[in-house]
């Protein structure tokens, strides 16, 4: 059986390689294995953060049925719904189960493979193993990275963070501390996703925040040490940074933040759809949206001359439907879709008095208001190994 389980962690943790050739980025080949798993599983546990996932996917079908979205794209989200519930539920139970436990080996095996295809793209051949994706998009193109095995440098870039918050919940430090920096590695000099780093720098902006509002004397140094440090070499970093659409969009950031989205197309598109659900809070007062109402909700915005520094015209040409996972789910459900965060909270609860869980869970929740979909294979991963040893670990690894 174990086998078949490190096949099941291996196609999680490649979520892009197209086999069957269903024309979308993120592919479902770790959803059928999952189903497989599940039929041949002996136990079935089920709790509250599955029991909420589940109903989640409950919640869509019913929306599903009065969707104007086309029929493919229709089937496609529910497949989003489908994904966090079916791969939490059968990774959960397999580490309950069969007691399992992915080796650190086998893991370090993963990180490398993407650090080998990005390396050979990145320096041989612009293209390797570009065969084994639906689309392979900006290799090196306008100040861009490689893209690895992904589709893009972007979710190369966000692959390497949610590989590192796996990691964070399933090894020691001293693993650690060999994984996190070789991902890292990538992150900076292989993939150079400017949505990364910035979804990397928040989250240590909102972990550190925490830790100095709790009075810990450690963060509040390294914060001010790391400030100093930020003010003596900001210069030196726009520099090396300027001629990248990473330098390019902080250069736009730190000039003016709510004119980011005018600086940069693809940000654009990105920056409303995260925004999207809040703005629903308050325009539509927390109430479901459905399938397929995102691009008239988008045009009315922007005809009304609401968050005209947000919602830009190109929006309204390339905006079919909303892209992300956090904010899909609660643009489209509105107050029903809080069982998500509240599922994925749940799943972490009882490990987020380790400041390492903690950064990992801050970092999570942030990747989530991307464009990371749903059925991004990693999300329910990583959701049933944090429940799991919420409920059955007893000992305690510190990272920091």
């Amino acid at each position: 059986m174990k086998i078949f389980i490190n096949i099941f962690i291996f196609f999680c943790c490649f979520p892009y390689l197209d086999f069957l050739k269903l024309g979308t980025d993120t592919q479902p080949n770790a959803i059928f294995l999952a189903a497989v798993l599940a039929l041949g599983t002996r136990a079935k546990n089920i709790n509250g953060p599955l029991i909420m996932l589940w109903s989640l996917f409950g919640l869509a079908f019913i929306f599903a049925l009065g969707s104007s979205l086309e029929y493919f794209t229709t089937i496609k989200t529910l497949f989003n719904y489908l994904s966090p519930a079916i791969l939490a539920f059968v990774a959960y139970n397999l580490y309950t189960t069969y007691n399992y436990r992915i080796s650190f080996r086998f893991f370090m095996g993963i990180i490398s493979i993407y650090f080998f295809v990005g390396f050979m793209q990145y320096f041989v051949f612009h293209e390797f193993g570009a065969f084994m994706l639906n689309e392979a998009r900006g290799i090196l193109v306008h100040g861009r990275g490689v893209i690895s095995l992904c589709t893009e440098p972007a979710f190369y870039g966000t692959i390497c963070l949610f590989l590192m918050i796996f990691s964070l919940l399933n090894f020691n430090k001293k693993e650690n501390m060999i994984a996190v920096p070789f991902l890292l590695f990538q992150l900076f000099f292989l993939s150079k996703s400017s949505t990364a780093l910035a979804v990397l720098i928040a989250a240590i902006g909102v972990f550190v925040g925490i830790q100095v509002i709790k009075g810990k004397i450690l963060f509040v140094v390294l914060f001010l040490v790391t400030a100093v440090a930020a003010a003596i070499t900001y210069s030196r970093i726009k520099d090396n940074l300027e001629d990248t659409r990473a330098g390019q969009l902080l250069e736009s950031f730190i000039e003016d933040p709510l004119l980011i989205a005018q600086a940069d197309q693809s940000a654009s598109v990105r920056l409303t759809s995260s925004f999207a659900p809040f703005i629903s809070m308050k325009e539509n007062y927390f109430m479901p949206q459905g399938f397929g109402r995102y691009p008239k909700f988008i045009s009315d915005m922007y005809y009304q001359s609401k968050y005209r520094k947000l919602i830009v015209p190109f929006n309204l040409r390339y905006t079919e439907k909303i892209g992300g996972s956090m904010n899909v789910v609660l643009f489209h459900l509105g107050f029903l879709g809080l069982l998500f965060p509240l599922a994925i909270y749940l799943s972490f609860k009882d490990l987020l008095h380790r400041p390492e869980i903690l950064f990992s869970y801050i970092l999570f929740m942030i990747l989530l208001f991307t464009q990371i979909q749903l059925m991004h294979s990693m999300i329910g991963l990583i959701i049933g190994v944090a429940l799991f040893h919420s409920k059955h670990d007893t000992t305690e690894t510190n990272l920091v």
